[in-house]
């Protein structure tokens, strides 16, 4: 986009979900493995931020204080999956509080409050897991989606920012029609495939009619040779009911091919 300027540029950075009631994407965690993974985000990537985010307050605060320490912007975002509104919530504020001391000390910190709510959360679509509710919202229209997930959006906001006093977003589904008067920063999750590459560029226009600054928080594909037509959904190749998880059909590295998939516009804060 002629004329605008990219402030932030990073990667995102998991630092453990609970996609498993009581366990985590993450199971070991070593500080100084985080240090050094940190590190290589700033110095051998060469980015000046990263969204960190993850179901666990003492993670996401510890990578949080060294991420800052290194001089990276960083985009804090608690995601905590199948909780509800009220856990949700309490989470949320949890994490809100511990991060805004470390924003008083190094600034260059952003709360994110959630990642798409409408499936990582439930109540807000029918299905009692995260999978249950992305196929139902692939098959159904739930009429009161935008309603109840911007009514949770009101709240969450309100209590954060009781104790939090930098800058809030939220990272939408691509799907989600949020109020973004609620926020600081407008931030969508916008996955770039082959249904979408003529209208991305005017997707990320549309997001600047609000008359605030944009980030698209998370964008990308999977490193195999036709991983960028698929986008987003590119990880479909991997059957994660096996132990351990295997490919459903044999794939060719290509790291080229993410590469292709990110050379449209650039997201822009």
């Amino acid at each position: 986009m002629p004329g605008l300027k990219l402030l932030d540029k990073g990667v995102t950075y998991d630092v453990g979900i609970n996609f498993i009631p009581n366990t985590l994407s993450r199971p070991v965690w070593d500080d100084r493995i985080v240090r050094q993974e940190l590190a290589a985000i700033r110095h051998d990537l060469h980015c000046n931020a990263v969204n960190i985010y993850g179901s666990n307050a003492d993670r996401l605060i510890a990578s949080a204080r060294i991420a800052l320490a290194l001089g990276l912007h960083v985009w804090l975002q608690p995601r905590l999956i199948d909780g509800t509104a009220q856990e949700t919530q309490a989470f949320v504020i949890e994490v809100a509080r511990r991060a805004d001391v470390l924003r008083q000390q190094w600034h260059e910190l952003t709360l994110i409050v959630g990642g798409e709510l409408s499936l990582t959360a439930a109540g807000i679509v029918p299905g009692e897991h995260l999978d249950a509710r992305v196929m139902h919202i692939m098959r159904n229209a739930v009429p009161t989606l935008q309603d109840d997930l911007n009514a949770l959006l009101h709240r969450l906001i309100i209590a954060t920012r009781a104790v939090f006093k930098g800058r809030i977003t939220y990272a939408a589904g691509s799907w989600e029609a949020v109020d973004w008067q609620l926020f600081d920063i407008v931030a969508v999750n916008l996955y770039r495939d082959e249904r979408n590459r003529d209208t991305y560029r005017s997707a990320i226009r549309r997001l600047h009619a609000w008359g605030k600054p944009v980030a698209i928080t998370e964008f990308g594909c999977c490193s195999y040779q036709g991983a960028e037509r698929a986008g987003g959904l590119a990880h479909d190749v991997v059957d994660w009911e096996t132990v351990p998880p295997t490919l459903m059909h044999e794939v060719v590295r290509d790291e080229t091919g993410a590469g292709r998939g990110a050379a449209g516009p650039a997201p822009h804060l």
